[in-house]
């Protein structure tokens, strides 16, 4: 598919389960906090081989207050480029206490983005690896000090700031 000049892209949400959102290709979506592919509540589902550019966020997982959590999310080979708010966000926008649980990022590409990867609060089992983050402005916003989870294997080159990965 191909989403653009909208603005929302893909939403996930409010349990949705069970969903694998792959192949597509997202461009100049969103304004403000909007998000190209957004998982929000959303439970067992697969984001794989999706491009998103020159849009707001490309890639969201997280639970909203009148959500449930967000769970058992993999976010996989995809790409993010030019996006001015940032690559993947995962985590509890509204709270300081993570409920989201089960959450995988793994061999995607993030470049000449805001952020790269944007962590907010979450709960157990959230994993990064073997991630490529070139030349974002930023690349690990953890504003808030969380945990992170299992970041490791994740290769950085450009811009500021770096994981906390025992193998960069």
């Amino acid at each position: 598919n191909y989403i653009h000049d909208t603005k929302d892209g893909i939403d996930l949400w409010n349990g949705a389960s069970n969903v694998t959102v792959r192949g597509n290709l997202l461009e100049r979506v969103g304004k403000g906090f909007a998000t190209a592919i957004y998982v929000d509540g959303g439970a067992n589902s697969i984001i794989e081989r999706n491009t998103v550019r020159d849009s707001h966020w490309a890639y969201m997982v997280l639970s909203e207050p009148d959500q449930p959590a967000a769970h058992d999310i993999i976010i996989r080979n995809n790409v993010a480029y030019r996006n001015t708010a940032g690559g993947i966000m995962v985590g509890n926008w509204y709270g300081s206490t993570g409920r989201d649980y089960n959450i995988k990022v793994l061999n995607n590409m993030l470049f000449n983005n805001g952020s790269g990867f944007t962590i907010m609060p979450v709960g157990s089992g959230v994993v990064w690896k073997n991630n490529i983050l070139v030349n974002n402005t930023t690349q690990l916003v953890n504003s808030l000090g969380v945990p992170w989870g299992d970041i490791d294997y994740n290769l950085y080159f450009g811009g500021s700031g770096v994981g906390s990965d025992v193998h960069k």
